[in-house]
């Protein structure tokens, strides 16, 4: 597994943990639930976990997005071409704003790739 391929999606939102999961594998045709809090998806071992340092005051302060709620993990279980990894940000992201929250970041080695998803958005 190359860790480069790996990233995360800082998300904001009030709905409860299984709710958000739900949304997800329910959004993504592939999606194989695995445990109340994870899915595997293209490849990907994804697991979404309370961020341990979530501040609700600190969210509107430069990154910000540091201190949302939670973080979608996501991590492939063997080597895959980055154009892949980069469409299966791309549909998780896109899945995300639509039914989950507009306050999300992707954050990833490729994240220049998808622009309209990183901090810099």
């Amino acid at each position: 597994m190359d860790p480069t391929r790996q990233f995360i999606v800082m998300i904001d939102s009030d709905q409860h943990a299984s709710t958000i999961v739900d949304l997800v594998v329910a959004g993504l045709t592939e999606a194989v639930r695995v445990k109340s809090n994870s899915f595997d998806y293209k490849g990907n071992s994804c697991e979404l976990l309370v961020n341990d340092e979530a501040d609700s005051d600190l969210v509107s302060q430069p990154d910000g997005f540091f201190h949302y709620k939670y973080e979608l993990q996501v991590t492939p279980l063997k080597n895959k071409p980055m154009v892949d990894q980069i469409e299966v940000a791309r549909g998780m992201c896109e899945l995300i704003a639509d039914s989950i929250s507009d306050k999300f970041v992707l954050c990833a080695n490729f994240e220049d790739s998808l622009p309209q998803f990183g901090p810099t958005a």
